[in-house]
């Protein structure tokens, strides 16, 4: 059975996934920025779903980044990314992908790739304390 950490760190290695793609193309003009975009919001989403997961909040099939931040922050959490950065993010999920054509203006892909980066960093750290504190009750 797999536990509510096992499952947070699935999610951080997939989330690791996508912002792998990311390093490797970044510089690549031939990948278009709705691609980018989407690897920095999947990886996002994975991140912020695998601290919600491990801290056993329920939260519903959603891309959408701001309100899961918001499900963290009525948590206790104090997410160290500005909701407006999220937020710009968001027009790259999968929901949108299909129904607009390109998403307006450019996307700062070292911007968006540097929130992915300080949101993992930032969630591993907390795993690594949700896991102590729940290795201390046993």
């Amino acid at each position: 059975c797999m536990t509510t950490l096992d499952a947070a760190k699935v999610l951080v290695a997939k989330a690791l996934e996508d912002e792998t793609l990311v390093v490797k193309t970044l510089a690549d003009t031939e990948i278009s920025d709705t691609i980018i975009g989407f690897h920095c919001q999947q990886a996002s989403e994975k991140l912020l779903k695998a601290l919600l997961a491990a801290l056993n909040v329920e939260y519903r099939v959603s891309h959408d980044l701001g309100e899961l931040s918001v499900l963290l922050k009525e948590a206790g959490e104090r997410v160290p990314i500005e909701m407006r950065t999220l937020v710009r993010l968001n027009r790259f999920a999968v929901k949108f992908r299909y129904e607009h054509p390109e998403p307006t203006g450019k996307l700062n892909r070292e911007e968006a790739l540097e929130t992915v980066q300080q949101l993992r960093s930032w969630v591993e750290k907390r795993l690594e304390i949700i896991a102590k504190s729940q290795g201390d009750k046993e």
